[in-house]
């Protein structure tokens, strides 16, 4: 009885200390995604109000808010991408064979890259055009850069992590 026991302590420790690794990526990659888009978002809103707040800076206008958007709407132009058509793993379609499915996917999210990037240079050199002649009070301008590079990453972040196992037997990104 007490071989039972013990034997039945030990497949539910066993159970309950392990964990499915990919599971863990998809819970702490969808987490740390969502973590990084919020933080972004509340860099933002900090760099912003201390911009309207202060008198001694100058109030953020119009265009770096929308930048922030874009880059929003990116993150999730991004991870409208279905893995299963990288490798060409996909066969029910009826409208485009496995090579052109491919070949969409890598060019939607090679768009949409470049898209990504160019909203951070764009907050960036539109950031500093205007703050540059503030001196030391640039903390928006850097509010802006900060805020659109962590939502890039999350984006990418967040497509890595959604990867099921299917899509890793697969061929390569590219």
């Amino acid at each position: 009885m007490s071989d039972d026991f013990i034997e039945d302590l030990s497949n539910r420790c066993s159970q309950l200390f392990s964990f499915n690794l990919s599971s863990f990526r998809h819970t702490f990659g969808s987490f740390l995604s969502g973590a990084l888009v919020a933080a972004a978002w509340l860099i933002f809103i900090d760099g912003a109000l201390v911009a309207a707040k202060f008198e001694d800076y100058r109030p953020m206008p119009w265009y770096l808010y929308l930048l922030g958007f874009v880059q929003t709407f990116v993150f999730f132009l991004i991870n409208i991408a279905n893995f299963d058509y990288f490798g060409g793993a996909k066969e029910d379609s009826l409208l485009l064979n496995d090579e052109r499915q491919t070949k969409i996917v890598r060019v939607w999210l090679f768009i949409m890259s470049l898209i990504g990037v160019g909203v951070i240079v764009a907050s960036v050199w539109l950031s500093i055009e205007h703050y540059k002649d503030e001196g030391n009070k640039i903390w928006p301008c850097f509010a802006v850069g900060i805020q659109n590079v962590l939502i890039l990453i999350s984006a990418f972040l967040f497509l890595v992590a959604r990867k099921t196992e299917e899509d890793e037997e697969s061929a390569p990104l590219m």
